[in-house]
This record gives structure tokens, sequence and C-alpha cells, in this order.
């Protein structure tokens, strides 16, 4: 969470764009996913800008056979 005074400042895509290089460069994820609230639109602009696309579900709703209603799945895989 990023307090509301930060808001706006590309401090989010930030750290999510860092998050994702560390991750695809020094384990073995091949694969990230991330949902929000459907509501909570500014998040999903996060996501996009960080290359992340939709998807229909992600697999932490698919492991306890939950459709994800309310939220909106997003996933960016390693480029090979």
């Amino acid at each position: 969470c990023i307090g509301q005074s930060r808001w706006g400042k590309g401090y989010a895509n930030e750290a999510l764009s860092t998050v994702i290089a560390y991750a695809f460069e020094n384990t073995g994820f091949t694969k990230l996913e991330a949902y929000h609230r459907a509501e909570n639109r500014k998040s999903g602009r996060v996501l996009e800008k960080s290359c992340m696309h939709q998807v229909e579900t992600v697999r932490r709703f698919e492991m306890v056979g939950e459709v994800p209603v309310g939220e909106v799945c997003y996933c960016i895989e390693k480029e090979k």
C-alpha cells in the first residue's frame, strides 16, 4: 500500500517494474500474476504500465476452485 499523499508520483510503477525485473533475472520464475478489485482502476493502470496483460483468472483462484468475481486478473511472462 502507498499512502494517498504519494499517489500519482510513479512510485507504484517504479516498484512493480523493479520487482518484475528482479524476479525474472534472479529467480526461476517465468510468469508473474496479480489481481486487483475491479473498482480500483488505478491499480489496474499500474499493472498495465508494467506490461502485464489481463487474463481470465490467476493461479490463486484456480488453486481453491474459485472464479475471480469482482477482481481483474493480470499476468506477465518472461521473454525467452
